[in-house]
C-alpha cells in the first residue's frame, strides 16, 4: 500500500525484511497456540479472532500511512502543517474514546458499574494510562514525520522484543524455543529494513515559511 501511494519504494531488502518479520510473528502465534491446546469448541472463537486481528492490522497499515501524508506533505502554510503532535492527538483521540466506550457498552457492561468506575483506584490508574498513552501517541506521530509509516510498524514488531524481556526479568516468564527464534527472525528482519533506509537517498523536509498559526491566515484575507 505504501508504494502504490508513492511514500516508500519496494526494494528486494524491504519485501525480505517484510518477510522475516511476518514469518516471526506467525511462529511466535504458532508457539502460543500450541501451549494453549484450544478445545473443538474454542477453536471457531479462535479463528474468528485472528480474522479481527487481520482487519486491525491492515486498518492500523492504513491509518500510519494517512499520518504520514498528513505529518509529510501537508502545504507548509496550510493548518495540518503547523498544528503541534499535541494537538494532533487531541483532535484524534475523542474519536477513538468514544469508539471504546460504544465497544465497552457492547462486550463489557458489567466493567462500567459505577461501583467500579467510581472508585479511588480506577480512577488514579485511568489518570496514569492516560498520561502514558498521550506520551505514546505524541512521540509516534513525530516517530511517523521523521521516518515513515513502514518504519514505525517494524519498529512496532521489534518493540515486543524488550516486554518479553522484561517479563521473563520481573515475572519469571517461560519463553519457548519458538517464540525464541520467532523474536530471532524479527530482529533480523527489522536489521534488513534499517539497511534498506539507509540506502535510500535523503527525502526533502518541507519546511513552513510562516511562523503563524491558522488563525492569522484567516485574519489576513
Amino acid at each position: 500500500a505504501a508504494q502504490c501511494l508513492g511514500l516508500e519504494k519496494l526494494t528486494l531488502l524491504r519485501l525480505l525484511a517484510g518477510t522475516l518479520l511476518a514469518l516471526g510473528g506467525s511462529i511466535q502465534g504458532f508457539e502460543s497456540s500450541e501451549t494453549q491446546k484450544l478445545a473443538e469448541s474454542e477453536r471457531a472463537d479462535h479463528f474468528t479472532g485472528i480474522l479481527f486481528m487481520l482487519a486491525s492490522m491492515c486498518l492500523t497499515a492504513l491509518k500510519w500511512m494517512l499520518i504520514q501524508i498528513v505529518t509529510q506533505r501537508s502545504p507548509p502554510n496550510s493548518c495540518l502543517a503547523q498544528m503541534s503532535k499535541l494537538q494532533i492527538n487531541a483532535a484524534v483521540q475523542p474519536v477513538t474514546g468514544l469508539t471504546c466506550l460504544v465497544l465497552a457498552l457492547a462486550f463489557e457492561s458489567a466493567a462500567l458499574s459505577p461501583d467500579r468506575l467510581l472508585s479511588q483506584e480506577v480512577l488514579l490508574h485511568v489518570l496514569l494510562i492516560s498520561v502514558g498513552i498521550t506520551v505514546i501517541q505524541v512521540s509516534e506521530l513525530k516517530l511517523v514525520q521523521l521516518t515513515s509509516a513502514v518504519a514505525t510498524g517494524v519498529l512496532m514488531n521489534v518493540h515486543h522484543i524488550p516486554m518479553v524481556l522484561a517479563g521473563v526479568t520481573f515475572f519469571h516468564d517461560k519463553v519457548d524455543s519458538l517464540a525464541i527464534a520467532g523474536f530471532a527472525l524479527c530482529i533480523l528482519g527489522g536489521g534488513l529494513y534499517a539497511v534498506a533506509r539507509s540506502c535510500d537517498a535523503p527525502r526533502p523536509v518541507l519546511e513552513a515559511s510562516s511562523e503563524e498559526g491558522c488563525t492569522s491566515e484567516s485574519d489576513k484575507s
